[in-house]
């Protein structure tokens, strides 16, 4: 995936990195931060190794999903509470491992969760997790690489990676994974009127970077075709998962892991909930389904 030609030709000097001007580089490495509205929205800003804005995503802020507009080195996230009241936060670029708050316009009693010069550390995923590549080429690097890759919810290939990299963590050392998710339609299990409209997006993959560091995951997921990076939250527990399939389903055994803010939840409690159109009973826990094996 490394462009080592270029990387050679840099180590003897500047004037032979001319000759890689026409190999199309990936983007700097985004940075990015990471703040939670009260549990209630998450929003991830994304800049450029110098500083420059690239992107960004607020998640969950109760009635919208937030709008962004940047300015330099300077994002503004927004959104609209119940009733109209609109909230900003505004973040500066301070350095490149830094990111300051300058400007603060949120509900205080909704949002009490910063202030006008608070400081978070930038975040900056594995190089491979940002590269642009189609879905096929990127299954394809992902298994020459030796990468985790879940085609559909059963594993097919780097399988000892995932485990190389739960045993670490089961031993509370820090540790992390780079694995892909690759998808295709099949016409024999949808409708044609849903094949036809949907076939021309297929085949897609996604990365997933998922990270300990001897106390939290933080766990991040983008489309290998896309800059933008779709998901970022952070969790304290990975729970392991196993059983037998139920009756009429297409595989015998499962092997899950998800992301947690509770240990003591049970598949059946986090099944439960994903079905259940009571409220109360799906904001009990938060979790992630993150690696998925179905076994035949």
């Amino acid at each position: 995936m490394k462009k080592l030609v270029c990387l050679l030709l840099a180590a003897v000097g500047m004037t032979a990195l001319a000759s890689c001007s026409s190999v199309k580089e990936p983007a700097p490495l985004r940075r990015g931060v990471y703040v939670s509205g009260s549990g209630e929205g998450e929003i991830y800003a994304s800049f450029a190794a110098d500083g420059s804005w690239v992107g960004g995503t607020a998640e969950g802020m109760r009635s919208t999903d937030g709008e962004w507009t940047a300015n330099g080195k300077t994002v503004t996230a927004q959104t609209t509470y119940p009733g109209g009241k609109t909230g900003r936060v505004t973040f500066e670029a301070a350095s490149e491992t830094e990111i300051t708050v300058t400007a603060v316009d949120w509900d205080p009693e909704r949002d009490p969760w910063t202030e006008v010069g608070d400081v978070y550390t930038l975040y900056t995923p594995d190089a491979d997790f940002m590269e642009i590549l189609s879905a096929d080429r990127a299954l394809a690097e992902a298994k020459r690489d030796g990468l985790p890759v879940m085609e559909g919810l059963r594993v097919t290939s780097g399988q000892e990676s995932w485990d190389a990299f739960y045993a670490k963590v089961t031993a509370g050392e820090p540790a992390s994974v780079l694995y892909l998710s690759y998808y295709t339609l099949d016409p024999a299990h949808v409708s044609e009127e849903l094949y036809a409209k949907e076939k021309d997006r297929y085949p897609m993959a996604f990365y997933s970077w998922l990270e300990y560091d001897g106390e939290k995951f933080t766990y991040m997921v983008r489309m290998t075709t896309e800059e933008a990076i779709e998901e970022r939250s952070v969790f304290p527990y990975l729970l392991h998962f196993t059983g037998d399939a139920p009756q009429q389903a297409a595989f015998s055994h499962y092997d899950r892991y998800v992301l947690s803010d509770d240990p003591t939840v049970t598949w059946e409690q986090i099944e439960s909930a994903m079905f259940s159109s009571v409220y109360e009973e799906s904001r009990r826990f938060r979790t992630r389904d993150v690696y998925t094996n179905l076994i035949d």
